[in-house]
């Protein structure tokens, strides 16, 4: 027999296994940690938490059923880990990795 723990995400209530909840808890601080120079960080959490409480809506069948270890890990494989979350680190001239990659030089024909 396991414990229940009751779980509000983003509005939605859920009852998660202790041994989902210690998981879902420490994906939230990573995170939380990965997230924490950020500008916006709350907002960002407060969206992915809203995403994880759409996920377990869609894993539930029933109202009183409860979210498990597979549920957790299933929604942490979908959303991804903290670093894939990450902010785009800087190039050596200040512009983000991500746009970098986008530069194009254009040449004239003539």
């Amino acid at each position: 027999m396991n414990k229940t723990i009751n779980v509000n995400l983003a509005g939605y209530f859920f009852h998660v296994d202790e041994e989902a909840y210690r998981l879902l808890s420490a994906y939230l601080n990573q995170l939380r940690s990965a997230f924490d120079k950020t500008k916006g960080r709350e907002e960002i959490l407060s969206d992915i938490e809203a995403r994880i409480a759409e996920l377990f809506q869609a894993i539930k069948k029933q109202n009183n059923q409860v979210i498990g270890t597979d549920d957790v890990k299933g929604v942490i494989d979908t959303l991804g880990q903290p670093e894939d979350f990450a902010p785009d680190t800087e190039d050596e001239e200040g512009m983000p990795k991500s746009q970098a990659t986008l530069r194009r030089k254009l040449f004239r024909d003539a």
